[in-house]
């Protein structure tokens, strides 16, 4: 967890106003986590923080391409993405995590550390199904021609009728004699 010093901002002398901070995220940013969705990539992270007398306003907006795997061929291949996202962390007497956007923070907290906050945002933007460009293609081509539903009570009874495999009738006939 020591490479992720870097993402630490000191919040204790801040006056309140805007401040602006900027990072570079990489391989050594996603294998500092133990469960990651992620191995390598480059990303851009821009962070606002907002300070008020009350809370701690949080803006991020995160670009760049990860590396995936391909769930269908296993091939890695770069996804390009762009997310944004905030984090509100008010002052309280106590530690609690309200909300995924919101969380209590002590009021004497010297410094909070963002890097939880950023690998979140860039998980979250990780597509459910993982498919290289080459297969994103054939998929927009074929979502045309499938049929998922159909509400003719016809087409089903022909195919359960259809589906009976004759060699059970032979079965049948075998063990009623």
């Amino acid at each position: 967890m020591e490479r992720l010093n870097e993402y630490k901002v000191g919040i204790a002398k801040l006056q309140n106003k805007d401040y602006y901070f900027d990072w570079q995220v990489g391989r050594d940013f996603f294998t500092s986590f133990e469960e990651t969705f992620v191995e390598n990539g480059s990303c851009k992270v821009k962070m606002t923080l907002r300070k008020s007398e009350a809370l701690l306003h949080l803006t991020f907006d995160i670009e760049g391409t990860l590396e995936l795997t391909c769930d269908r061929s296993l091939e890695k291949f770069d996804y390009p993405f762009y997310t944004e996202g905030t984090q509100i962390l008010r002052f309280s007497d106590h530690s609690e995590q309200i909300t995924d956007e919101m969380e209590l923070i002590p009021r004497g907290i010297a410094e909070i550390n963002v890097s939880q906050y950023i690998y979140e945002l860039i998980s979250l933007a990780v597509p459910m199904k993982k498919l290289h460009p080459r297969f994103q293609e054939e998929k927009n081509s074929n979502e045309e021609l499938t049929l998922v539903y159909t509400s003719d009570k016809k087409v089903k009874e022909q195919n359960t009728e259809d589906t009976t495999d004759p060699r059970w009738e032979e079965l049948k006939k075998i063990i009623n004699k």
